[in-house]
């Protein structure tokens, strides 16, 4: 249930903003991060050479993406070969091969083909294309990535990211009283099995720490920027791309 904004009073902020860095953390962990990194390469790096799939753990920890920048290149360089057939599943009427059109129609009907020749084909390659540019450019994107951009541009959607009423979201941070918590997790055994709970939590409600001050601090207000159910419209159509490729995947040779 959304309520009419209350906008809070300057003692209702725990914090007014993340605080930023020190240049002594800055420095530090930036350090620390490349010493971690160089030592990860090397172990990376052996595991590939003795493994005897010459993988590493790193690759496996993303293989979804690894396979999908393995298979894009080759995907798109068969869609743009000269190619002299297509799969049976799209074959036109022949009558050397139905007893008659109705039959033939009435395959279409029951799904047992598809129809519609080598531009039905085409059209489902695409499909396929769309699928596996959606996992390298938009999948884990935010949206100011210049490839996702194109990515939407291209295929003529609207930045879900782009900052417009249409896309704002506003959710607001509360800070939990350690009492409260220890209540729901009483409540939700569950709860205390998986650690418990954050003490900051989320919500569309502006007004927690008005209706129930006990429970809840006012932290901040978030604004965001994602059209949500646009996004999952994309990801509907990618994941249909991606059962096509399963179709078909014996079907790419010439």
């Amino acid at each position: 249930m959304k309520h009419a904004e209350t906008s809070p009073k300057k003692s209702d902020f725990i914090f007014d903003d993340d605080e930023e860095p020190t240049l002594f953390e800055t420095i530090f962990y930036r350090i620390k991060y490349r010493i971690e990194n160089f030592f990860h390469g090397i172990k990376y790096g052996f595991q590939k050479l003795i493994r005897p799939y010459h993988v590493s753990d790193l690759e496996l920890w993303n293989l979804d993406g690894l396979m999908a920048k393995m298979l894009y290149p080759k995907i798109l360089a068969y869609k743009k070969m000269e190619r002299h057939g297509y799969p049976s599943d799209f074959s036109e009427y022949n009558k050397n091969e139905w007893k008659s059109k109705e039959e033939y129609e009435n395959a279409l009907k029951e799904g047992k083909k598809k129809g519609g020749g080598p531009e039905a084909w085409e059209k489902v390659l695409d499909e396929i294309i769309f699928a596996f540019e959606w996992h390298l450019y938009c999948k884990d994107s935010i949206g100011t990535d210049k490839h996702a951009i194109k990515f939407f541009e291209k295929y003529g959607y609207k930045n879900p990211y782009a900052e417009t009423e249409e896309n704002k979201s506003v959710s607001y941070i509360y800070h939990m009283s350690k009492k409260y918590i220890n209540e729901q997790i009483e409540k939700s055994p569950d709860l205390k099995e998986f650690g418990g709970l954050a003490p900051e939590c989320l919500s569309d409600e502006c007004d927690l720490h008005i209706k129930e001050p006990e429970n809840y601090s006012f932290i901040r207000k978030s604004i965001h920027y994602r059209d949500s159910r646009y996004l999952m419209e994309i990801q509907k159509r990618a994941l249909e791309g991606f059962r096509l490729f399963g179709e078909y995947f014996i079907n790419f040779w010439d």
